[in-house]
């Protein structure tokens, strides 16, 4: 686990089209902290691995990564001390500033950027420049290290 200032999600994301869309809205929504699930066991993942990848000669990792984005600004000893400390005022904090995930496969394209894979971000804000935007929403419960984060 490693927490990272925003700008270091895109060289984790790569640099396909979907990957700089990613980059694009999480900067648009006010993304400031990344951190990243190195060793992340993705089940939608596994079950393409086991239908197509684990037939192939050269078999690619079963493990992905996760990224999490956050508005907040932390580094990864502040956010240690929120493991350690379970201190509920910081765990609500970082909470509500949770943006979402996107989980980042081991696997290239033509290009050699990894693909993208399940991914969950909250929603643009519903009025951009006199727009008004209806979306619907869902809530899906997210763990981060045992931390029980939620998105919209």
């Amino acid at each position: 686990m490693e927490v990272y200032p925003f700008d270091h999600a895109q060289d984790v994301l790569g640099y396909s089209n979907q990957a700089r869309y990613i980059y694009k809205y999480t900067k648009d929504i006010n993304a400031n902290t990344v951190v990243i699930e190195d060793h992340y066991i993705d089940k939608d993942y596994l079950i393409d691995y086991s239908k197509f990848y684990a037939r192939s000669f050269d078999t690619p990792s079963t493990i992905t990564k996760r990224l999490h984005f956050f508005s907040e600004n932390f580094s990864t000893e502040n956010f240690r001390e929120m493991l350690v400390n379970c201190d509920k005022e910081q765990l609500k904090a970082l909470e509500e500033s949770y943006l979402g995930f996107v989980v980042v496969k081991p696997i290239r394209d033509v290009n050699e950027n990894p693909l993208i894979g399940r991914t969950l971000l909250k929603p643009y804000y519903s009025d951009i420049e006199q727009e008004y935007r209806c979306f619907l929403y869902k809530s899906y419960p997210v763990s981060l290290y045992g931390i029980p984060l939620n998105i919209d």
